[in-house]
């Protein structure tokens, strides 16, 4: 009992140390923009003083900022290396996860509904069968419009009850929710926040023996500017099955872009690197990744055009001085500086990041260097060169929002 009010105060302390990180972040994004602001009008008004002495007084302002959120940032790193730490530890990606997310999505595959399925378990059958990849959790995306919170809360109830009640034949799982409910995270702020997502866990029991909590998210407000595709999933066992709906190839790999320009991971990276050799990623589903591209950077605000750090020579410049102790080289606080500048975080990034246990180990290249060699090459050879640049398409994506917004503020919610 005690270890579980232990992780329940780990959850929460997690939860607020990244919410405090993502207000921070946003807060210094703010004042950075101011900050270039007056850069650009002392530079064409040196001898203003005032605007001088606002400067000096906002480049302050924003270095403090700077440091908050990096203290901020670490202490989530730090806290997620030890959560999948754990999970590495006490054996989560063995094969009874496997065994219960596959029982829940063969549930899932069953009926109708207008959920698409994303992530992970999406990207599983595009993988080479030697390179194994794990999934924590199981996503999707919710395809209709929804009304409020609350209508959500009770769509995503309704759908979970569903497949939870769902039997199929020779199956070795039951499911079941908490006494308690369905316990939604963050249903909050899903009018500031043009992709939402939100999470739940549900009881797995394997021959009515063994028990273990498994994780759905949902992102919903999102449109899917191209349509779903069907495939054939090969679970660890049992007989393949038809999903009958999943984000396509093109749309995935535009998001993992974006991701990647917003804030690398490993997993992302990895994930990549496999994806754009895949058969089925051609010149038409590389220009639907563009556009897709386009969509992502539009909504969020990000520079298309920092992905010339990855198609080009920057990113795995940067990896070799770092890993060849130059960082006190003006070539390195050059490139450095530019990282900030672009907002292109890679000073997180170590070989023994928590994402890479998403992947055999085995399968990683040796150094930082190597990977952004191989994501280079893979990038180049997709098509993704400098010529990706030229003429981009317009956004074509709409934005859809709860129609009768309610307090969003109640950031937990129960039903």
């Amino acid at each position: 009992m005690i270890d579980f009010f232990v992780a329940i105060w780990d959850k929460l302390v997690g939860f607020f140390v990244r919410d405090q990180y993502y207000k921070e972040r946003k807060e210094f994004d703010k004042e950075w923009e101011e900050y270039q602001k007056y850069s650009e009008l002392a530079r064409n008004k040196e001898s203003n003083e005032a605007i001088l002495k606002k400067l000096s007084s906002k480049e302050l302002e924003t270095v403090f900022i700077i440091q908050q959120a990096e203290k901020a940032e670490e202490e989530i790193r730090r806290k997620e290396n030890e959560h999948h730490k754990l999970l590495v530890e006490t054996g989560i990606y063995d094969n009874r996860y496997a065994i219960a997310y596959e029982s829940f999505l063969k549930r899932a595959s069953s009926f109708e509904h207008p959920f698409v399925l994303k992530g992970g378990f999406a990207l599983k059958h595009y993988f080479a069968d030697e390179i194994m990849r794990y999934s924590e959790d199981i996503d999707w995306v919710y395809t209709e419009p929804l009304n409020s919170q609350s209508h959500a809360r009770m769509i995503f109830t309704e759908w979970l009850d569903k497949i939870v009640e769902t039997n199929i034949d020779g199956d070795r799982i039951r499911f079941e929710k908490s006494s308690y409910g369905v316990f939604w995270e963050s249903l909050d702020y899903a009018n500031e926040n043009d992709f939402p997502t939100t999470s739940t866990e549900i009881r797995a029991t394997i021959d009515n023996i063994d028990s273990l909590d498994i994780t759905v998210q949902i992102s919903f407000n999102l449109e899917l500017t191209y349509p779903p595709v069907t495939f054939l999933y090969k679970p660890c066992y049992g007989n393949p099955f038809i999903v009958p709906k999943a984000v396509s190839l093109p749309v995935q790999i535009a998001w993992k872009l974006h991701q990647t320009l917003c804030y690398s991971r490993f997993k992302d990276v990895f994930d990549l690197i496999h994806l754009l050799k895949h058969p089925d990623f051609k010149e038409l589903a590389m220009l639907r990744a563009r556009q897709e591209l386009v969509n992502e950077c539009a909504v969020g605000g990000e520079d298309i055009h920092n992905l010339r750090w990855f198609i080009g020579d920057m990113a795995t410049r940067f990896f070799y001085l770092k890993e060849n102790n130059m960082m006190e080289t003006e070539e390195f606080k050059n490139l450095d500086k530019m990282s900030q500048h672009d907002k292109v975080y890679l000073r997180h990034l170590k070989l023994d990041d928590y994402s890479t246990i998403s992947h055999n180990a085995d399968k990683w290249p040796q150094s930082l260097e190597q990977v952004f060699t191989d994501f280079k090459e893979a990038l180049n050879n997709a098509g993704f060169t400098e010529n990706v640049f030229s003429l981009l398409p317009p956004p074509n994506r709409k934005k859809l929002f709860f129609k009768n917004p309610e307090d969003f503020r109640a950031s937990r919610s129960r039903s």
